[in-house]
């Protein structure tokens, strides 16, 4: 194509067509021919900016173009197109071509790419402000549980924060009275609300919140004694099963308690699992059949001190099997998963297996308890893993806290592994006092957000700390914070773990649900960034 000319329009909108010889048929009336419209540059996919620019042209010598972007009105545009201030997200630019015939493009040029953006804040008051949980919404947004001692009635109050895919906070609540409450797990239902557990009191805590926060019911389900909720997952038949420990109820100290609630939160059944000594549990999941799975900590039964003890449960709660994992030491859970395949990946701590102190531990299991491979990860000081997720591209990303590496004294730890518990990369991140990660969730980019809490940045006390990062885990941090990044190099050693079958007393319980009287307030926390 030689000496191509564009059209433009004149003031009022008029069709300014600039014609040459005969040769070219858009100026002789014999041209039908639509042109082709083809992009020349486009920005990269996913991108960390808010900024996207495209170049594109046609097949013929005389065109004009019109562009738009995620399906809003055609608008005139040159030969190049930029869009600023572009949110977090999917995004499709478009742009068609007419040609000097009036011919238009019938298929416009199309790109589609993310935009991903990477921050880092501390949201909190004066005094200290946890998340526990994260995670993504069916708007693209995040929500953050936790408990604040910064706001709210008491003397701890649940929290809640929701948060745009950039880190603005859309609302943000706490939820209590004079006594305390915390939150471990939120979850977004089937019909956009949202529903969380924890403690009120001494009890288990189950609210129901509409999409802005606002309790919709709160209940309380317990005894005598002290019952805590750990971890919460909605179930496919649109009910909750959440799991945790009692001393109300059981044969021991203390015993797993895991209760099965319909949609209103009205109990379908709740069991205790245990023996005579203390016997908890910190997570749960609901399994491709419709079971349970669940990972918790005994004294009753393994190895010696507290071993890792993972129960399968079918849909009404009866034991399928359980197995026991640890040595002569303490190990402690801290989540589980189940694999696209049907597997499971435990994640915790060990002082068994440690090369110092404490150390990051993982299991993959396979669908009768067998250990499929275990490793150890970690340094001369205590590390420790929270939770994980299974990628999309395969393996795991893994977070925690390590002593070992980093900035300061406990720095939030990334772990990226292939399915085989190999490490692909691995980085802290941190300032000069305590930081960590307890929760995380891959992004829709590709790249990983984790909740936790810092004490290195925010208004004071400890801090909710939410980091998103990169598919390598790359983030740039703005050096006058004092926060950074850092590869660190753990030590990854084979356990050999001491599995045993253990024989946990099942026993139907008979806790009633009551009504909370928790008050849900508007907070307002300080936020601060750490990036750019």
């Amino acid at each position: 194509m030689k000496n191509p000319i564009r059209l433009g329009r004149a003031a009022g909108g008029f069709l300014v067509l600039l014609c040459f010889p005969l040769s070219m048929a858009g100026c002789n009336g014999g041209d039908t021919s639509p042109p082709e419209t083809t992009l020349v540059s486009t920005p990269e996919d996913p991108s960390s900016y808010r900024e996207a620019t495209f170049t594109f042209d046609c097949d013929e010598e005389v065109c004009v173009f019109e562009c738009r972007l995620d399906s809003g009105e055609w608008t005139f545009c040159t030969t190049t197109q930029t869009y600023t201030g572009l949110s977090d997200g999917s995004h499709t630019f478009e742009v068609r071509a007419t040609d000097g015939s009036e011919n238009v493009d019938p298929t416009p040029a199309a790109y589609t790419w993310t935009v991903s953006l990477l921050w880092a804040n501390a949201y909190g008051g004066d005094f200290d402000d946890v998340a526990a949980s994260i995670r993504k919404t069916g708007d693209r947004c995040y929500l953050v549980s936790g408990g604040t001692y910064t706001f709210g009635y008491g003397d701890e109050d649940a929290w809640v924060m929701k948060l745009e895919s950039d880190g603005t906070v859309a609302w943000e609540r706490s939820y209590g009275g004079l006594t305390t409450e915390w939150f471990n797990p939120i979850r977004e239902t089937g019909t956009g609300e949202y529903i969380a557990a924890g403690s009120s009191a001494g009890d288990v805590w189950v609210v129901k919140l509409d999409a802005d926060g606002w309790i919709l019911w709160q209940k309380v389900y317990g005894g005598a004694d002290a019952d805590y909720a750990r971890s919460l997952e909605c179930t496919r038949d649109g009910g909750y099963v959440i799991t945790g420990s009692t001393e109300s109820f059981g044969s021991g100290l203390r015993s797993i308690w895991t209760l099965k609630l319909d949609a209103a939160g009205e109990v379908e059944w709740q069991k205790t699992y245990g023996d005579v000594y203390i016997d908890y549990a910190y997570a749960v999941t609901q399994t491709f059949d419709g079971g349970y799975a669940v990972a918790g900590g005994t004294e009753s039964f393994g190895a010696g001190g507290f071993d890792l003890w993972i129960l399968r449960l079918d849909s009404g709660g009866s034991i399928l099997w359980q197995k026991t994992y640890g040595g002569a030491e303490n190990e402690y859970p801290a989540s589980i998963l189940e694999t696209e395949d049907g597997r499971f990946l435990v994640v915790g701590a060990s002082e068994s297996f440690a090369a110092g102190g404490l150390d990051a531990w993982l299991l993959l299991l396979d669908s009768n308890g067998g250990i499929v491979w275990q490793k150890a990860y970690g340094g001369g000081y205590h590390d420790f893993a929270s939770a994980a997720v299974e990628t999309n591209s395969g393996g795991f990303v893994v977070v925690g806290g390590t002593e070992s590496f980093g900035a300061g004294h406990t720095d939030a730890w990334v772990l990226r592994l292939t399915d085989e518990g190999t490490v692909v990369w691995e980085k802290t991140y941190g300032g000069d006092v305590n930081d960590q990660a307890l929760s995380v969730q891959q992004t829709d980019a590709g790249g990983y957000i984790f909740a936790g809490t810092t004490e290195s940045f925010g208004a004071g006390g400890e801090d909710a700390w939410i980091v998103k990062v990169d598919v390598l885990g790359e983030i740039e941090f703005d050096s006058a914070t004092g926060a950074g990044s850092s590869e660190s190099s753990s030590t990854v050693m084979n356990t050999d773990v001491s599995v045993t079958d253990s024989g946990a007393l099942e026993a139907d319980t008979m806790g009633e649900p009551v009504t909370g009287s928790a008050v849900a307030a508007d907070s307002s926390s300080f936020v601060e960034s750490q990036t750019p």
